[in-house]
C-alpha cells in the first residue's frame, strides 16, 4: 500500500493533478505507524514504540527512494504547484496537524467514528512532502518553475529540505497530540509517559521555530498584497486589466526581498507607476524594521480584447 501510494502521489505531483495527490493520501498507511507510536507513548511500551518508529523510519525511506527513481525515470524540468506547495509550510501547518492527531486517536477510541480515520489522512499530508523530498534529491539547478507557481523559491536540497521539515512538523504534531488523547481517554498514566512527553515538547519547540519564521513571510505577504490593493484603488481603470502574480516574500539578516509578477498592457505599466509601487512597498515595510527592502517586479505584457454581441429576443 505504501508503494501504490508513493507511485501515485509522485506521479501526480509530476502531473500538477490535486485529485491524484489526495488521492494518494487515502491510500497512504503511514498514519497507523505514528498513532501506534503515540499509543506506546501514552501506555509507557517501549516496544511498540521501538518498532513503530522503525516502521515509519523504513517506510520514509522508502517513499523517498521510490520518488527519486521515479522522478529519474520521467525527468522534472519544471516544478509543478502541487511540488513548490510542500516546500514552504509554516506555523498553521504544525497546527493542522495537531488537530489532525487528536482527531485520529479520538477516532480510534471510539469505534462509531473510525472512518473518519480517512478524512483525517485527507487533512494532514505524510506521503506527499516525502515525495517531494525524494523528487528535490534529484532537482537540477536549470530546473525552471511555472508561469503560474511561485517564481523564486530554492532548488534540489532546498525543496528536499522544506518538504522534510513539513513531513516532520506532521510527524511531531500528530504524535503529540495523538498521546495526549489516548492518556485523556486514561490509555496509560500521565506520570509513567512525562519524559516521553517532555521530550515531544522539546522536538515540538524545535520545528516551531523554522515554521514561526515561514509564517512571519506568509503574513508579510498578505500586508503586501494588501498594499498593492490600495494602491490600485486609486487608479480603478488599472485594477480592471492588471494581475497581480506569485507574489513572493523572503526575509535574511540583511532585510527583504519581495518578487512578483504583473500581468498587464505593455502601455499601461510605465516606469513611474512601477517606481511608485516599489516606493510605497519600501515605506511600508521599512517601517517593520526589517532593513532593506529589494523589490523584483516581473512584467509580463499581455493584451485585452472586449467582445459585445447582442443576442436575438
Amino acid at each position: 500500500m505504501l508503494i501504490t501510494s508513493t507511485i501515485i502521489a509522485t506521479l501526480g505531483l509530476l502531473v500538477d493533478s490535486p485529485a491524484v495527490v489526495i488521492g494518494a493520501m487515502i491510500v497512504a498507511p503511514l498514519m497507523n505507524p505514528i498513532l501506534s507510536c503515540a499509543f506506546g507513548i501514552s501506555t509507557s511500551d517501549g516496544i511498540l514504540i521501538q518498532r513503530s518508529l522503525v516502521t515509519i523510519l523504513l517506510g520514509s525511506a522508502t517513499v523517498m527512494l521510490l520518488a527519486w527513481a521515479l522522478d529519474e525515470a520521467v525527468p522534472t524540468t519544471i516544478l509543478s504547484q502541487e511540488i513548490i506547495a510542500r516546500t514552504t509550510p509554516n506555523i498553521v501547518d504544525l497546527g493542522i496537524a495537531l488537530a489532525a492527531g487528536a482527531a485520529g486517536a479520538f477516532s480510534l477510541t471510539r469505534p462509531k467514528i473510525a472512518n473518519s480515520i480517512a478524512g483525517v489522512a485527507i487533512a494532514v499530508a505524510l506521503v506527499p512532502p516525502l515525495c517531494v523530498a525524494g523528487i528535490g534529491l534529484g532537482l537540477h539547478d536549470d530546473i525552471g518553475v511555472s508561469v503560474e507557481t511561485a517564481v523564486p523559491i530554492g532548488i534540489g536540497n532546498q525543496v528536499t529540505t522544506g518538504a522534510l521539515l513539513l513531513f516532520c512538523a506532521n510527524l511531531i504534531g500528530i504524535t503529540v497530540a495523538a498521546s495526549l488523547v489516548f492518556l485523556w481517554q486514561r490509555y496509560g498514566h500521565w506520570r509513567r509517559a512525562g519524559v516521553s512527553l517532555v521530550s515531544l515538547g522539546l522536538l515540538l519547540a524545535v520545528v516551531s521555530g523554522p515554521l514561526s519564521g515561514a509564517m512571519g513571510e506568509f503574513i508579510l505577504e498578505k500586508r503586501i498584497d494588501s498594499q498593492i490593493a490600495k494602491l490600485w484603488e486609486r487608479y480603478p481603470h488599472y485594477r480592471e486589466v492588471i494581475q497581480l502574480k506569485n507574489l513572493s516574500v523572503q526575509t535574511n539578516s540583511k532585510g527583504v526581498k519581495v518578487d512578483f509578477q504583473l500581468y498587464a498592457p505593455s502601455s499601461l505599466l510605465d516606469d513611474q507607476i512601477l517606481d511608485q509601487l516599489h516606493g510605497e512597498l519600501s515605506q511600508v515595510l521599512e517601517k517593520s524594521g526589517l532593513g532593506t527592502v529589494t523589490t523584483t517586479i516581473r512584467h509580463v505584457p499581455t493584451e485585452v480584447r472586449s467582445y459585445r454581441s447582442t443576442l436575438a429576443p
